[in-house]
């Protein structure tokens, strides 16, 4: 006996092709949705890896800030260094020259004596003359 609810087979065969449309309709969206997780997953991985890649360079960078700050270090106090042995120098330099002054205004000194010793000594001798 025949369903009363199907009143005949057209209507059935019509609900029975609803329902296998709405469940190829599921499958479908299924797939779709599925496909999606993959690319999700997939899209996921890359940007994962891209995360891997820049903290990578970040440390790399990092590395070479600490080596560049190192060598600023290094030359500012070699730079320091430098100016303390400069001024070093100008000290020694300042004092040798005065001693140079020193010596030379003691030869002068000197050389005049010993040529109004002279200049009198002449003069002296002229006088007996």
């Amino acid at each position: 006996r025949p369903n009363r609810r199907w009143r005949s087979r057209s209507d059935l065969k019509a609900a029975l092709d609803a329902q296998s449309g709405s469940e190829s309709e599921v499958a479908q969206a299924m797939a779709a949705a599925l496909e999606e997780a993959h690319e999700a997953k997939s899209a996921l991985a890359i940007s994962v890896e891209e995360v891997a890649r820049l903290r990578a360079a970040e440390g790399a960078l990092r590395d070479e800030m600490s080596t560049s700050e190192a060598k600023v270090g290094e030359l500012t106090a070699a730079s320091a260094s430098a100016q303390e042995r400069q001024a070093a120098l100008e000290a020694t330099m300042e004092e040798r020259l005065a001693e140079a002054a020193k010596s030379h205004a003691a030869a002068l000194a000197a050389a005049e004596g010993a040529a109004q010793s002279q200049a009198e000594s002449h003069s002296g001798a002229a006088a007996e003359v």
